[in-house]
C-alpha cells in the first residue's frame, strides 16, 4: 500500500508543477506581447503577483533598492 500512496503523491507533485510551469509560460508570453513600456510595467506586476501568489510586488527602474529591500538580479 505504501509504494501506491507514493506514486499517488509523487503524481501530484508532478501535476503541481506542470500547473505552475504552465501559469509562467503564460505569464512571460503576455508579459512579452506589449511593446507599451507603460502597459508592460503594469503587467509585469500583475503577472507575478498573480502566477507566484506573492504578497507584494514592486518594480522600480534604475534606483537602487531602498533600505531593507532585496535586488534581484
Amino acid at each position: 500500500m505504501a509504494p501506491a500512496l507514493e506514486s499517488m503523491r509523487l503524481s501530484a507533485d508532478a501535476r503541481q508543477r506542470v500547473a505552475r510551469e504552465h501559469l509562467l509560460a503564460e505569464a512571460t508570453a503576455r508579459m512579452r506581447e506589449p511593446l507599451d513600456v507603460q502597459i508592460v510595467l503594469k503587467t509585469v506586476p500583475q503577472e507575478m503577483y498573480g502566477a507566484l501568489g506573492l504578497h507584494d510586488v514592486t518594480v522600480s527602474l534604475g534606483e537602487q533598492p531602498a533600505a531593507g529591500e532585496e535586488e534581484l538580479s
